[in-house]
């Protein structure tokens, strides 16, 4: 009896281990995999590179190394400066003191626009709620 229950205890005190184990690691499994992707994918590439370099491993290595980062980096980095340059172009189109302008109007109109159907909307709702309130009461009335 006692081996049974050293047993449950042990039992559990794994199974607690494994899922706090599995929560720290959960983070670092997609890294893990991508980078175990990229490991095989760029294994033609460096035996490429140990051919052309006449069996100097290291310096197949560093050409492999460079030329997979900077495929990641290059377009990564134009990306962000063709965003950054949109995103100053936007900002300096809406600063324009014509497209300000124009900017403002358009918002006061559409706040304007928007206050007006809130205000149809709460005058709906009260017309509504009397009506509701009305029938309420003549029902009520002739319930009695």
């Amino acid at each position: 009896m006692v081996r049974l229950v050293s047993l449950c205890v042990i039992l559990c005190l794994i199974l607690a281990l494994g899922i706090m184990f599995f929560k720290v690691i959960m983070p670092f499994i997609l890294p893990l995999f991508l980078a175990a992707v990229v490991a095989m994918i760029s294994q033609p590439l460096l035996n490429y590179f140990i051919r052309r370099t006449r069996g100097h491993v290291r310096f197949a290595a560093g050409l492999t190394t460079t030329l997979i980062v900077s495929a990641i980096l290059v377009p990564l980095c134009v990306g962000i400066f063709l965003g950054s340059l949109q995103l100053f172009t936007a900002i300096v189109d809406t600063l324009d003191e014509a497209n300000w302008n124009k900017t403002v109007k358009t918002i006061r109109e559409k706040v304007e626009i928007s206050n007006d159907k809130f205000q149809q909307f709460v005058n709906w709702s009260h017309e509504y709620l009397e009506y509701d309130m009305d029938s309420l009461v003549t029902t009520g009335k002739s319930g009695e």
